[in-house]
This record gives structure tokens, C-alpha cells and sequence, in this order.
């Protein structure tokens, strides 16, 4: 089971650069994305301690200008609960992958039938 655990830990890991950033908004100030970018750069290095508190910070200041219910924000939640896995921390991560999957499945929910989201 740690293995098959650590398989999708890895894939996560790898494939969510590709889609873990959040996109361009109006509202996105220099210090989210410098905490974000500062993240990004020390999970790549594997150093997962050091990258914490910049997820923590990306993710306290994505609430406070995207708000609770943005998908950015569902974003920064899951770039922390990834973190978690990354560290063995599973019931941390737990919940902010659960709240994510609310955002998006609250989003998903209002919009029409056959229009992106």
C-alpha cells in the first residue's frame, strides 16, 4: 500500500506544475505570486520544510484576494495538501483536498451545460 501510495504521491507531484499555478487574474498582487513561485521552486528541490511557509503564505493571501470560493484558491489548497502528501502528513492533507474538490465541485454545479469551466 506505501508503495502504491508513493506512485501517486510522485505522479501528483509531477504532473501538477502543469496545472497547479494559479492562472493570470487582475487581483493577483507580486507577493502571492513571489510566495507562489518560492513554492514552486523548493518542492522541485525536494525541500519540503523549506516550502511550507511559502505555501501557507500563498495560500493565506490567495483567500484574502481571490476569496474562499475562487478556484485560484481551490489551486493553493491543493499545492499544500500536495505538500503534506509529499511529507507523509496524509490527514493534513486530507481536508484541504476535500475543501478544493468543494470549490470546484460548487463551481462546476453553476455552470451551464457545454460552456468551460
Amino acid at each position: 500500500m506505501k508503495e502504491i501510495m508513493k506512485r501517486i504521491v510522485l505522479t501528483l507531484l509531477l504532473l501538477w506544475p502543469l496545472v497547479g499555478a494559479p492562472p493570470p487574474a487582475l487581483a493577483q498582487s507580486p507577493e502571492l505570486m513571489a510566495a507562489h513561485n518560492r513554492y514552486n521552486t523548493l518542492l522541485a528541490q525536494g525541500k519540503y520544510t523549506e516550502a511550507e511557509p511559502f505555501a501557507r503564505n500563498a495560500l493565506e493571501l490567495g483567500k484574502a484576494e481571490f476569496g474562499p470560493d475562487h478556484k485560484n484558491y481551490s489551486i493553493l489548497l491543493n499545492n499544500l495538501a500536495l505538500l503534506y502528501i509529499a511529507q507523509g502528513h496524509y490527514a493534513e492533507a486530507e481536508p484541504l483536498h476535500m475543501r478544493a474538490l468543494g470549490i470546484r465541485a460548487a463551481r462546476a454545479a453553476r455552470q451551464p451545460v457545454g460552456r468551460p469551466r
